[in-house]
């Protein structure tokens, strides 16, 4: 399981930095405190257009629309 966990996190970081609303992904293999740090502050910065981000997915109600697509005739 943890493989899984390493294997899906870098992907899901350089979404949300594309999004904007997070630092760039750090790889572990060239993470420094310094980097670290900075990412960190970067992440702080961003929280308000993130919170915003995260209000317009959860209005979407993606689960319940995608069910009414699949339960629709085709």
């Amino acid at each position: 399981m943890g493989g899984l966990r390493v294997a899906d996190q870098p992907f899901w970081a350089a979404r949300m930095h594309a999004a904007g609303v997070a630092p760039p992904p750090q790889p572990q293999r060239r993470l420094t405190a310094e980097g670290l740090a900075a990412a960190i502050g970067q992440a702080l910065d961003l929280e308000e257009i993130a919170g915003r981000l995260g209000h317009l997915i959860r209005a979407e109600d993606g689960a319940r629309r995608a069910v009414k697509i699949l339960e629709s005739p085709a």
